[in-house]
């Protein structure tokens, strides 16, 4: 009789079960990041200036563009 952990359907669905669930962390965890982003413009602006607010800008839509 094969060992259930030696099974590759078992440790295949163990590694998209592990996978899936980190990624339901990290999805939590951005939700939470770019909701508070707005919250941070002030904070931006104040340490530096517009030229740091638009590279801020620059930088969401260059990730955002990785996620699509």
């Amino acid at each position: 009789m094969i060992c259930q952990m030696n099974n590759p359907s078992t440790l295949a669905f163990s590694s998209v079960q592990r996978t899936s669930h980190e990624l339901v962390k990290k999805s939590k965890r951005m939700k939470i990041i770019v909701n508070s982003i707005p919250n941070l413009v002030p904070l931006i602006l104040h340490f530096g200036g517009l030229v740091a607010l638009r590279k801020v800008y620059q930088s969401i839509r260059n990730v955002s563009r990785w996620w699509r």
